[in-house]
């Protein structure tokens, strides 16, 4: 059967939009299924519906408001109660059954409740070299992962709560084996929420949590396969952004996955054809982070000017942070793909939140003074170090620049096929049909 993918993949730091793009190309094409191929309950992807109603989808794929069907990938990492909390509102904003929807790998990885105390204490101990986690455990479970392989607990052994219990006792144990060197009295004293979070470590039970995790897996459906024999469309939605991937991300400010088009790709069969795969890098006009990692072109009068109510503060990123297009890093996130043949270059540019930049005078930084090029560095730890250094020495040259120069400037990494001008799919538009009409993915009728 002749079939169609779209890939989609954040170029920056994430938060770039790219539940609001996915969510667009499942109402604007006839979408079957929508793969989440990496990432976890980390995940943040806003959606806004004409009629006022948000979701932010974490574990289900964005396409679920209009009943497209969400396949998690093996790369996956599932939260069991974020899900169903998940569930829970998707129900409560008019999605009858959404876990009718949902069909999972039985090899997804589980994040349990001592992975998210173990990252929360790791971070405070950190006091002023934060990471930027997210809080959510989701690193600690692939670290745990790596060294300890089938010791790991996955959504397959949650049919079992014995299983269950038995990974999590030997778990528990390894993770407190794991607590930092620099955890001492003092600092738990002065602290509440490390007092609250050791306690999870310390004192909860294997048993209770086991029959919890199982009671949340319950709805699940796993499948080892993800396509249906009637699915032609398929979106695949990334997580994060490249510039945090594991490889090639700005140690130590990186996600514990490969987040480029990489497991998407791994998922593709033989009935895809390559002229009908279609990679849309996913990009905001301007450039956000969260957590205090470098930043090169941060600006707290940009911070000031938009309003961005999808990300409010954190206590383990603290606000999201904006700053002014940045064309290096932009030119290394594309490096990174064009430099690995199974991947290659994205065919087009879907850029987000233009409307933000309106009434005020845009820049964008096209080089840093006197640095050298960043140059991807998979596998080479004192490469990708000394990328790092780079970004905090980095000293932006900048240019003002129209918004519509914004959307030209960005043709250097690929042409711009989707802007969206504001929050729901229909702020959103295809700005070149014959990109997509050219025998390749043709508009359909809107749902």
């Amino acid at each position: 059967m002749h079939r169609q993918a779209i890939l989609t993949c954040d170029f920056g730091f994430g938060d770039s939009g790219k539940g609001s793009i996915v969510d667009f190309l499942c109402r604007t094409q006839d979408v079957d299924l929508v793969i989440r191929y990496c990432g976890g309950s980390q995940a943040g992807h806003n959606v806004e519906t004409s009629d006022g109603f948000r979701h932010t989808f974490s574990q289900f794929g964005a396409g679920t408001l209009v009943n497209v069907r969400t396949y998690l990938g093996p790369q996956v990492i599932i939260s069991p109660g974020a899900l169903m909390n998940e569930a829970q509102h998707l129900m409560e904003i008019g999605v009858k059954d959404p876990f009718s929807l949902l069909a999972i790998h039985p090899q997804c990885l589980v994040a349990t409740p001592y992975h998210r105390a173990l990252n929360r204490v790791k971070e405070i101990c950190r006091l002023n070299q934060l990471h930027g986690s997210c809080g959510m455990g989701i690193g600690e479970t692939r670290s745990y992962w790596l060294r300890y392989g089938f010791d790991a607990l996955t959504v397959f052994d949650l049919g079992s709560v014995s299983t269950t219990a038995e990974k999590l006792e030997l778990l528990r144990q390894r993770l407190l084996l794991d607590l930092p060197e620099n955890l001492d009295l003092r600092l738990i004293h002065q602290n509440q929420t490390l007092r609250e979070e050791l306690k999870i470590l310390e004192e909860r039970s294997p048993k209770f949590v086991a029959s919890l995790l199982c009671h949340d897996a319950k709805p699940y459906t796993l499948e080892d396969y993800p396509y249906h024999k009637t699915d032609e469309c398929v979106v695949f939605e990334g997580a994060q952004g490249v510039l945090l991937d594991e490889w090639y991300g700005f140690p130590p400010y990186t996600t514990w996955s490969t987040v480029t088009y990489k497991h998407a790709v791994e998922l593709l069969d033989d009935s895809f054809d390559e002229s009908d795969i279609l990679k849309i890098g996913i990009i905001r006009a301007y450039m956000t982070r969260h957590g205090r990692c470098p930043f090169p072109t941060y600006d707290p009068v940009l911070v000031a000017h938009i309003q961005d109510i999808g990300n409010p503060f954190n206590p383990w990123q603290g606000y999201l942070r904006a700053g002014w297009l940045d064309m290096p890093l932009l030119r290394y996130a594309k490096a990174v793909l064009v430099g690995n043949e199974q991947i290659g270059s994205p065919h087009i540019l879907a850029v987000n939140c233009v409307d933000h930049l309106e009434g005020i005078e845009p820049h964008i930084c096209e080089r840093y003074f006197m640095q050298p090029d960043l140059e991807p560095s998979p596998y080479n730890q004192k490469l990708m170090n000394h990328n790092t250094t780079i970004l905090r020495n980095a000293r932006p040259e900048y240019r003002q620049i129209s918004l519509e120069g914004i959307l030209e400037a960005l043709r250097e990494i690929a042409p711009v096929g989707i802007v969206g001008r504001g929050p729901t799919w229909r702020d959103k538009e295809w700005i070149d049909q014959d990109l997509i009409q050219d025998g390749f993915f043709k508009l359909a009728g809107r749902r």
